[in-house]
C-alpha cells in the first residue's frame, strides 16, 4: 500500500492533469446528405442552429462569436419537434472547475492508471493509441461480428499493437478468446471511475460515458489518442496524418454545421485536451434535455475548448465521414463523396480513411450486410477468424464501392440500407451470424 501510494503521488499526469485534481482557469466541407436515413441517423436531436450558425464548413473551424452564440442561447436551435422541450432548459451549463475525482479518490484512481500502464506496455508508442469501447460479451450476432470485424480491420492494417479494446464486467474472457491478438482491458476500478463521471453528468447509463472516460484514462497514462466507435469501417490508417497535422484535436463532422462527432476522435497529449475533457465531464446534462447524450457532453465542451483557443479542426467529409457511401436506389451514377482528391482543411489527401456506418444502437444486420456486400468483411465468419491473406484496399476500390452502392444499373451494389425499391433482405449479414453460432 506504502508503494502504492508513493506512485500515485509521484505519477506526473495525476498532479498536473488539471482534468483530475486541480481546477480549470475559468475562463473541408461536411458533404450533403445522401437520403432521409442518414438525416434520421446522424442529426443532433435538437436539431441544428438557424442560418448556418457556427459552420466550420469553409476551413474546418466554427467562428467563435457564433460558438459563444450557441452556447448561451440554445433555443438557437431548430428543426427537430422534440427541440421544443428544451426552451426552458439551460443549452451547455456552465461546467463544474473542481476536480473530477476528490482527493480521497486519488490512491485507487492511481492503481487504475497503474493496471492500464501495465497491459500497453507491450504496444507502439510511435503513433496514438487507438481505443474502442464495448459493453456485452461478444455473442453470435451481428454487433458482435462488427466488434471482431473492427479488431480484424486493424490486423490488416497492422495496427493490433496500437489498439486497444475496453470492455464491461463479465466480457473480458471472450474478447481474449475470440480475439487473442488484440489489447483488450478491463478493471473493476473502471466501473467506479465511470459511476464518479455518471454522478457528476447526469448521464444515466454507464456506456453513454465509457469514451470520454476512456480518453481521460488514456490521457493520464500518458498517450495521444484516437477513440472509435466499433461501427467505423477503417479504410485506411490516419494516425500519422493526425500526428503530423500538429492539431491538438480533431473530429468527424455531425450533421449539424456547428456539432461534432464523437464516433472519431483525435486527442494529443497536451493541456488543451484536458481541459476539453474537463469541460466536457463537468457540464450538466438536465434529464428532461432533449439532446444526444455523451456526444452532447462533447460538443459542449468542444465549444468552450474552441473559444479559450483550442488548435482542432473538423475533419474533412471525404476523408472521415457518416456520408460517404450512396445509399438512394438510383440509376443515375455520380460521384457521392463530396470534392473527392481534393485535400479539405489542410489535412488528408482527400480520399476516404474511415466510414461510419452507426447502426450500433440497433440489431446491425443491415450495416453488417452493407459492409459485407462491400467487401469490407476482414472477420472469416466460417472460422471465427480474422482473414489471414493480404487484403489491401486500394483508393479506386473504395470509391468504386461507394459510388457503386444502391446503383441498379448493371454491376450495382444492393443491400440493405439502401432506400427505394432496391433495398433487399440482410441475408449476408444473416449468414454471417449463423456461422459464428457454429463457432461459439
Amino acid at each position: 500500500m506504502v508503494l502504492s501510494t508513493l506512485l500515485l503521488f509521484s505519477t506526473h499526469c495525476l498532479l498536473s492533469s488539471n482534468a483530475l485534481i486541480l481546477s480549470t482557469d475559468g475562463d473541408g466541407e461536411p458533404g450533403e446528405l445522401l437520403s432521409s436515413d442518414v438525416e434520421r441517423r446522424s442529426t443532433n436531436p435538437a436539431g441544428c442552429a438557424k442560418k448556418l450558425l457556427g459552420s466550420f464548413n469553409a476551413n474546418g473551424k466554427s467562428p467563435v462569436d457564433e460558438l459563444s452564440v450557441i452556447l448561451e442561447h440554445g433555443g438557437v436551435m431548430s428543426g427537430n419537434a422534440c427541440s421544443k422541450r428544451n426552451e426552458n432548459i439551460t443549452w451547455c451549463p456552465e461546467p463544474r472547475t473542481d476536480p473530477l475525482l476528490e482527493r480521497e479518490d486519488q490512491e485507487w484512481y492511481g492503481e487504475l492508471i497503474q493496471y492500464l500502464k501495465k497491459e500497453l506496455a507491450d504496444t507502439d508508442e510511435s503513433l496514438p493509441i487507438v481505443a474502442a469501447v464495448w459493453n456485452t460479451p461478444l455473442s453470435a450476432d451481428a454487433q458482435s461480428a462488427q466488434v471482431m470485424n473492427l479488431a480484424c480491420g486493424f490486423e490488416r492494417l497492422g495496427m493490433t499493437k496500437r489498439f486497444i479494446l475496453f470492455v464491461a464486467k463479465g466480457s473480458l474472457p471472450s474478447f481474449r478468446n475470440m480475439l487473442p491478438n488484440i489489447t483488450s482491458v478491463y478493471h473493476p476500478l473502471m466501473d467506479q471511475f465511470y459511476d464518479k463521471i455518471i454522478s457528476r453528468t447526469g448521464l444515466t447509463r454507464k456506456e453513454r460515458i465509457m469514451k470520454l472516460a476512456v480518453a481521460q484514462m488514456l490521457l493520464d497514462v500518458g498517450r495521444d489518442v484516437i477513440i472509435t466507435d466499433t461501427d467505423v469501417s477503417w479504410l485506411r490508417d490516419s494516425s500519422s496524418v493526425l500526428r503530423d497535422s500538429g492539431l491538438n484535436f480533431a473530429a468527424m463532422p455531425d450533421s449539424c454545421q456547428h456539432d461534432i462527432n464523437s464516433g472519431f476522435l483525435y486527442y494529443r497529449n497536451v493541456e488543451e485536451t484536458w481541459h476539453l475533457l474537463h469541460m466536457a465531464l463537468s457540464t450538466w446534462r438536465d434529464p428532461d434535455l432533449c439532446a444526444d447524450n455523451d456526444q452532447y457532453l462533447l460538443n459542449c465542451g468542444w465549444k468552450r475548448a474552441a473559444i479559450k483557443g483550442l488548435n482542432y479542426k473538423v475533419l474533412p467529409a471525404n476523408g472521415w465521414s457518416t456520408k460517404m457511401a450512396n445509399n438512394i436506389c438510383t440509376r443515375f451514377p455520380e460521384v457521392i463523396i463530396p470534392r473527392l482528391g481534393i485535400q479539405n482543411f489542410g489535412i488528408g489527401d482527400g480520399y476516404p480513411y474511415a466510414y461510419h456506418t452507426y447502426g450500433m444502437s440497433r440489431t446491425y444486420l443491415e450495416e453488417l450486410d452493407m459492409l459485407a456486400a462491400f467487401g469490407l468483411m476482414d472477420l472469416d465468419s466460417k472460422t471465427g477468424m480474422c482473414k489471414k491473406a493480404p487484403r489491401p484496399l486500394s483508393l479506386r476500390t473504395v470509391v468504386s464501392i461507394f459510388n457503386q452502392s444502391c446503383s441498379m444499373l448493371e454491376g450495382g451494389i444492393l443491400h440493405p440500407v439502401c432506400h427505394g425499391d432496391c433495398k433487399t433482405e440482410p441475408i449476408r449479414s444473416e449468414e454471417i451470424v449463423a456461422d459464428l453460432k457454429s463457432k461459439m
